[in-house]
């Protein structure tokens, strides 16, 4: 073997011997980082379902809950407005009928005294 087939035969073993540990090295932290998005992928689809349910729970109620507020909004305010009106005529009879049972004279705006 001449010296220079033992210098490339030297360079070979040295490219081999530092080549196959990094190849061995990204072969496993690529399956490592493989491995776990595959996990994390399925746990977020998981949790992405759970979400999900519970999303639908609150938004369920929600709708019943607006529509019974609405049913009885609707007859307590059709109450409130009888009311009122009942009220402001009884209102405006009784002060009516104070106008009527009071008679003082006046003269040029203002009561005699």
């Amino acid at each position: 073997m001449s010296t220079g087939e033992t210098i490339r035969l030297v360079m070979l073993a040295f490219g081999a011997g530092l080549a196959l540990p990094l190849a061995l090295q990204l072969f496993l932290t690529l399956r490592t980082a493989q491995r776990t998005i595959t996990s994390t992928r399925v746990r977020m689809e998981r949790t992405l379902d759970g979400l999900d349910g519970v999303i639908n729970r609150i938004q369920a109620p929600t709708n019943q809950t607006l529509s019974a507020v609405g049913a009885a909004l609707v007859p307590a305010a059709v109450a409130a407005f009888k009311a009122w009106r009942e009220s402001s005529s009884e209102t405006e009879s009784s002060v009516a009928a104070e106008e009527k049972n009071t008679t003082t004279p006046r003269e040029n705006g203002h009561a005699r005294t």
